[in-house]
């Protein structure tokens, strides 16, 4: 009892104060639906049919639509399609007998976001489904949104990466360069070092340094690591 008693308030807090447009032909369909809806705090709009309905989807933001599958001016799943091809974003629950929905192919159709087999099934089902496509396309709502932001995410790294490439390519075309130019004009100065013999005081060698001219390379070790990485240790 407690556990149904949780649920129904569950349910009660998801339908309340949600905007909600019941399409449907029949005046005891749209009895029970209203009676339901309102009882949870819905605030319910009423259309007998398609181009009525277009009317109400045109002016208002809804939370919920509620379409009978059979309209007296055309079918439901047309106003499922009108929908989608406006790019409206509420959940949408289609009013189908069961045979009917085993017919679909491939499952929901595109834009519903449940069904409701008629016969209208008990009070308690009924606001159970209906709370629960509120909740699945919710739900699916956040998922897209998540996704739209990694692919911003994705696509903002990417940049970056192209950037860093392009820089890095920049850069060892300006060292490469910087290495050629320097190796080509032989800008290098050379100081020697004498080694002298502690016993005998008599220099008997000399310590060759190499020391780049080119500001590119403020020290030996820049303009070797330069060499090495563009490929010109030999020639340098």
């Amino acid at each position: 009892a407690d556990s149904a008693e949780w649920e129904g308030a569950r349910d009660r807090a998801v339908l309340a104060g949600q905007l909600v447009l019941v399409v449907a032909g029949a005046f005891t369909t749209h009895e029970i639906l209203s009676l339901v809806l309102e009882g949870e705090g819905a605030l319910v709009t009423v259309a007998d049919g398609v181009l009525e309905a277009r009317k109400h989807l045109v002016g208002r933001a809804f939370d919920l639509v509620v379409i009978a599958s059979e309209l007296p001016d055309g079918d439901g799943a047309d106003l499922v399609a009108f929908i989608g091809d406006c790019g409206f974003d509420f959940a949408t629950v289609l009013l189908t007998d069961g045979e009917a929905a085993h017919c679909a192919t491939g499952g929901k159709p595109a834009g519903v976001t449940d069904y409701v087999f008629t016969p209208l099934p008990q009070l308690a089902e009924l606001r159970r489904r209906l709370s629960r496509a509120v909740e699945m396309h919710a739900l699916g709502r956040k998922n897209r949104k998540l996704a739209e932001e990694l692919r911003a995410k994705d696509a903002i790294i990417a940049e970056m990466a192209a950037r860093d490439r392009a820089a890095e390519l920049r850069s060892f075309r300006h060292k490469k360069h910087a290495v050629e130019r320097s190796i080509a004009s032989s800008a290098f100065d050379f100081v020697y070092q004498p080694i002298v013999s502690a016993r005998s005081g008599q220099v008997f060698g000399y310590e060759a340094l190499c020391r780049p001219r080119d500001p590119e390379f403020p020290h030996p070790m820049a303009l070797i690591q330069s060499a090495e990485r563009c490929g010109c240790t030999a020639a340098l």
